[in-house]
């Protein structure tokens, strides 16, 4: 509702190829303008998180959407229950 455009937004090369080798990659759309904008993903139940300097890691197939103004970076996670001893998630952080 109201005036919203929308439009792709790249990764670029590096984010590309990192994505690939990790596993870690998002497809982007940048929401522009004034208004309401409705997100859904098949049914599924959604929870925002306001992080107010916090930062938190998941999986980049479980983001649906965040603000531009957060910081991301594939992380590597490391331990001894993790099948080969390390994964990749994603790290957003900021307000």
């Amino acid at each position: 509702q109201g005036k919203v455009d929308f439009g792709y937004k790249s990764a670029g090369f590096v984010g590309r190829a990192v994505g690939n080798a990790t596993g870690q990659e998002m497809q982007l759309m940048r929401c522009t303008g004034r208004g309401q904008v409705f997100l859904a993903e098949e049914g599924s139940h959604l929870h925002p998180i306001e992080l107010q300097g916090d930062a938190i890691c998941v999986s980049a197939e479980s983001v649906l959407a965040f603000d531009e103004s957060l910081q991301y970076e594939v992380r590597r996670v490391e331990g001894h229950g993790i099948p080969g001893g390390a994964l990749f998630t994603m790290q957003f952080q900021g307000t």
